[in-house]
This record gives structure tokens, sequence and C-alpha cells, in this order.
């Protein structure tokens, strides 16, 4: 099974869906590190995913696939900013089967240590919850997106765990 790095943007139509698309795929690519990563895009009726073709299929391993993932995704935020309307948006590995707009409505509470899920106005101002997020643009708003991080699932005690190896951070962007 692949494990696709993407944007995934859900819109709730179809007919929004096509013009979100468009607007990714008009950009072609994007570039980083001397490679140029094709835009390609994969559509469901209420929402589509946009990869960045070319980066790994089996998540995230090593610390340069961790970079290299982080700032591909700050460049497909960068495109979004720009985008039209939209319900909500996220960046990550599989990142389409992790939020739900009614789970956003009716369940803020499990999707508040995410970084980088950006929300429309509705979703914002249906719980209170929403209230540190900051604005992404004129009709969103967002956790600050902190990059990917590499995290080993392992059994211990025979109960699964999981342990952060590697984040993306701030630091890492600055030097």
């Amino acid at each position: 099974m692949a494990l696709i790095f993407s944007i995934y943007i859900e819109t709730g139509n179809l007919e929004q869906t096509r013009v979100i698309e468009q607007c990714f795929l008009n950009h072609g690519s994007i570039n980083w590190n001397g490679k140029e990563y094709q835009l390609q895009s994969f559509t469901a009726t209420d929402g589509c995913a946009i990869t960045p073709n070319g980066t790994s299929t089996t998540g995230i391993d090593t610390k340069e696939q961790c970079i290299e993932m982080s700032e591909l995704g700050l460049k497909l935020y960068d495109i979004l900013k720009s985008a039209p309307d939209f319900r909500f948006a996220l960046v990550g590995v599989e990142v389409d089967d992790f939020v739900e707009f009614n789970d956003l409505i009716n369940e803020p509470e499990i999707n508040l240590d995410r970084t980088g899920l950006v929300i429309n106005r509705l979703i914002k101002h249906s719980s209170e919850l929403y209230s540190n997020y900051e604005q992404f643009n004129e009709t969103h708003y967002w956790t600050p997106y902190d990059g990917e991080q590499i995290i080993k699932s392992f059994i211990r005690n025979g109960k699964w765990k999981s342990e952060i190896t590697w984040g993306y951070t701030e630091d890492h962007q600055k030097g």
C-alpha cells in the first residue's frame, strides 16, 4: 500500500473541487532544491488531493525525506493562499482520511493538535476551541504548519507505541 504525501482540500461539492484542482494544476509544478515536482491531482466528489509527483510513496523514513516533504508542504500552502473558497485543507501523508468536515464542526477537540489544518470561517465560528487559530488568508484560519515528522511505531510490553524520532522545526528553517 502506498503512503502518499499531498495536500487534501475539501470543498463540499464536485464543481468547487474542480475549481480548486485547476488552481493547483495551473502551477504545473513546484521546485525545491534543484528538483521539479509535477503536481498531480486525485479527485473525489467533495475534495481533492494534490501531490508533488516524485516524493516517497512509503511515508517518511529518513531525515532527508522529512525535510523534502516539509519544504514541499510549505510551497503547497503558499499556492493554497490564493485558491478559491474551500472548507478545510491539510498537508501530510495520507491526510485525506484523517479529517472530516462533520468532525471539525461537531467534535473539534479531536483535531486541535494538528498543525497546518486550514479551516474556513464557518468551521472557525462553530466552536470556541478554534479561537487560537491564526489568519491564513482573507477567508481562512489555521494552526501554522510545523512540517512533517518521522514517527516510528513499535510494540513495547505488548502495546503499540509511537515515537517521534525527528521533526522538521522552525530551527531547521532558520539554519
